[in-house]
């Protein structure tokens, strides 16, 4: 962990960030993977964040402000003390100054440490294309998603899985006017 990142993110929605806690690792036998928490990755005129419990995993991509700089994990402690409304965004700012991490919204800033580590490189998981060959999936991890979709509060907001068979399948959320989120799920096998 770089001791002297300093990061700030402005202007982002964190309807999103509490949204994706709804995939986020909460079992705290595999905390050491790293889970407990929202990877932010800055790309300067917007962020990634991915949230993952090894059985569904979901990314957004966020319109909003910040550098270009390392990664980091933000706690689920840290995100859930937030009070947000669902109803319409919920504009903050998230800095990063070495191995701490605040975030600042309605007057109020709340902080934490950054979770220590490496996040799992979910871009290799991810499947490029959905054969809509038929696949099954637990029952709870897709009220999971379903759960995500209605944290942002948008009524429109839709949760569409592409099937793949055995191999995971492709998870969109959509009708969202400031963050793209895309992701995949672990079909049972039988």
């Amino acid at each position: 962990m770089e001791k002297d990142a300093h990061t700030e993110v402005t202007n982002i929605d964190l309807r999103i960030l509490r949204a994706l806690l709804q995939v986020a690792e909460t079992n705290s036998t595999r905390y050491f993977l790293n889970y407990n928490g929202v990877q932010v990755e800055c790309m300067g005129d917007s962020v990634i964040c991915v949230a993952t419990n090894a059985e569904v995993l979901l990314a957004a991509r966020i319109d909003c402000t910040c550098d270009v700089a390392p990664s980091f994990i933000i706690p689920r402690t840290l995100l859930s003390q937030i009070k947000l409304k669902a109803t319409k965004p919920q504009i903050g700012t998230v800095t990063r100054e070495g191995d701490r991490v605040t975030i600042a919204f309605d007057g109020q800033t709340y902080g934490g440490s950054v979770v220590g580590g490496e996040y799992p490189n979910w871009r290799n998981v991810m499947p490029q294309y959905a054969d809509n060959t038929a696949a099954s999936y637990d029952y709870a991890i897709v009220q999971s998603l379903v759960a995500a979709a209605k944290a942002i509060g948008n009524k429109s907001t839709e949760v569409v899985i592409g099937q793949n068979g055995k191999a995971p399948g492709i998870v969109t959320i959509g009708h969202i006017p400031t963050a793209e989120i895309i992701g995949c799920i672990t079909p049972i096998h039988t």
